[in-house]
């Protein structure tokens, strides 16, 4: 889990909750609003729109595992970070700045299923958000793919959000394994010094998936030139 840059909440997003006044996610259509529509006093907005935003700031990534998703309702989900049920939450029902695009979560995925994610938060609070300097400084993860806590609070939220089951383990080591060794077995590590390269250039361009665990190991590769798989 990455720091998200939060923007500004769109603004025909804000005309139309002045407008409809709404108060449920039921008012808010699913299906893109032609600009033809906009004219007049009449306020539109969709789904398809909101997902397209929260999917720009996100750069195509789960706010939470990190892997690929795309502006598809039955494949990712529109989530409220701090959950809306929960009592304490009612004001930020609507609020843009605790929505955020979550994977499905292996809801889709062949029995038995283990979800992960908003699939897994539902309603509960998390301590480390997407949005807070905190989740970068408070999570790690080690070569093999998996994610650790270094505080109470990050052990709590990677529990939460069910971050360490097999699926994602695998996921993230066949991401990192692919870049930081320069043979197929995994005896042999790059240099920090190709780490140094690779690193500043994956940071440079658009994030690929599972990037927070590729550029945690070239970090350390970088400062060593070794790394403990344990």
């Amino acid at each position: 889990m990455r720091k998200i840059i939060k923007r500004s909440s769109p603004i025909v997003f804000e005309e139309w909750k002045i407008y409809k006044q709404p108060l449920s996610w039921r008012d808010l259509g699913g299906m893109p609003v032609s600009e033809t529509r906009r004219t007049g006093s009449t306020k539109y907005y969709s789904k398809h729109e909101l997902r397209e935003k929260l999917l720009a700031e996100q750069e195509n990534l789960c706010c939470y595992c990190e892997c690929e998703i795309k502006n598809d309702p039955l494949s990712v989900k529109i989530d409220h970070i701090q959950p809306q049920s929960n009592v304490n939450n009612q004001n930020l029902i609507f609020d843009y700045s605790n929505l955020g695009l979550s994977c499905s979560g292996g809801e889709r995925d062949p029995r038995p299923r283990i979800t992960h994610c908003d699939s897994s938060k539902r309603n509960r609070d998390i301590p480390l958000t997407p949005y807070s300097d905190r989740c970068e400084k408070e999570i790690d993860f080690t070569l093999n793919g998996n994610i650790v806590g270094k505080t109470e609070d990050a052990v709590k939220t990677i529990d939460i959000l069910n971050l360490n089951i097999s699926k994602l383990i695998n996921l993230r080591s066949s991401a990192i394994f692919g870049i930081i060794y320069n043979d197929k077995e995994g005896q042999n590590l790059i240099s920090s010094e190709e780490a140094y390269k690779i690193h500043s250039k994956l940071g440079s361009k658009s994030p690929t998936e599972y990037i927070s665990a590729i550029l945690r190991s070239l970090e350390k590769i970088m400062k060593t030139g070794t790394y403990n798989k344990r």
